[in-house]
């Protein structure tokens, strides 16, 4: 059994995918489960109409009659340091089954400075690269401070610079500033994100990659969450049963998902 708990659908602006056909593809995977979190940035939100999208997604789940597979709805929230206040309470007043916490840009100065997706990293310098990460750890730091359930894709920019810009960045110079995630959200509840995305470019890792994971587990912590991140359903569970064997080299038979805010504990 496996349970999606990152997928994103038509009413994302990044996406097209029906939420019919991601249901397809993940039950052809094996997933009996899955969770559709559109997305709510707080740097896009007015000009993409998001709070509405969510909605309508919500209302498309709640109409939906299937009998083989079951559909929670979600919202990955970016860059909720902008406005914590107002994440929360759209949380209180949409009654999501599930709330990610994401961190897709960094602020300097009160205004947008980088977005991780459009940014051309290849021109940046050591010293700017250093500096970017040291950024995009105090963001996350801010981020999970919203009522969230789910850290998600804790190591997002390997995705960018290793892959696409094909410049090696060595993690663990960032390891205070990871500890500090870590231990905070183990402290809070929060779930961490076994996040499969990255499997189909160059690093072919996860986000966050296994030694990530073990120190999590060293330090206390016990909810993991799987997440595909997929924007069309050929990218349904990708990548779970290489998740699944990397859970279970560390000791690890369960993972969680969840279910009107609260975790639920499953078999791998």
């Amino acid at each position: 059994m496996f349970v999606d708990m990152h997928t994103h659908s038509e009413f994302s602006t990044d996406s097209v995918c029906p939420i019919l056909d991601m249901a397809k593809a993940q039950k052809e995977m094996g997933t009996n489960i899955f969770a559709v979190t559109d997305h709510f940035d707080m740097s896009t939100y007015v000009e993409k109409k998001s709070i509405q999208a969510i909605k309508n997604c919500h209302n498309k789940i709640d109409g939906l009659q299937l009998n083989d597979i079951e559909i929670l709805k979600g919202i990955e929230f970016g860059e909720a340091n902008w406005d914590i206040k107002l994440a929360n309470n759209l949380i209180k007043e949409l009654q999501p089954d599930v709330a990610i916490c994401s961190t897709h840009a960094i602020l300097i100065k009160s205004s947008l400075c980088i977005h991780i997706h459009n940014t051309n990293f290849s021109t940046f310098t050591k010293e700017e690269i250093n500096n970017f990460f040291l950024l995009y750890f105090k963001g996350v730091q801010e981020n999970i401070k919203m009522d969230c359930d789910i850290l998600a894709h804790l190591t997002l920019p390997l995705r960018y610079f290793k892959a696409k810009y094909d410049i090696d960045v060595d993690i663990t110079h960032y390891n205070e500033q990871i500890n500090l995630i870590l231990d905070y959200i183990i402290k809070n509840n929060i779930a961490l994100e076994i996040n499969t995305s990255a499997l189909k470019t160059g690093i072919k890792d996860f986000l966050p990659d296994k030694e990530i994971v073990n120190r999590y587990l060293d330090m206390g912590g016990k909810m993991l969450t799987l997440g595909s991140d997929a924007h069309a359903s050929e990218n349904a569970s990708y990548g779970f049963i290489k998740a699944k064997e990397m859970l279970n080299s560390l000791g690890i038979t369960e993972a969680y998902y969840f279910k009107n805010r609260q975790p639920v504990k499953y078999e791998l």
